[in-house]
């Protein structure tokens, strides 16, 4: 979480892949704390491409707006 800035593509990425080899049973959350705050305070939880790409971007925008503890503070 201290080490990213708001995305992490190589989660995201390890994700994918089990979803992609395992199917829905192995499904993997590649969200950060930070993209788990968006979606819960600015956006639905559904499960759609166009929502994951807003949720990145505002997460990134979030990061330079707010501090690593404000957003870990925020989301608990």
């Amino acid at each position: 979480f201290f080490e990213h800035s708001g995305v992490d593509p190589v989660g995201i990425g390890r994700a994918a892949w089990s979803d992609i080899r395992g199917g829905s049973a192995a499904r993997q959350g590649g969200s950060t704390i930070t993209q788990q705050y968006v979606k819960n305070v600015y956006l639905t939880p559904e499960r759609r491409l166009s929502r994951k790409i807003r949720e990145a971007v505002i997460a990134v925008k979030l990061e330079q707006e707010m501090s690593k503890e404000e957003i870990l503070e925020a989301y608990l």
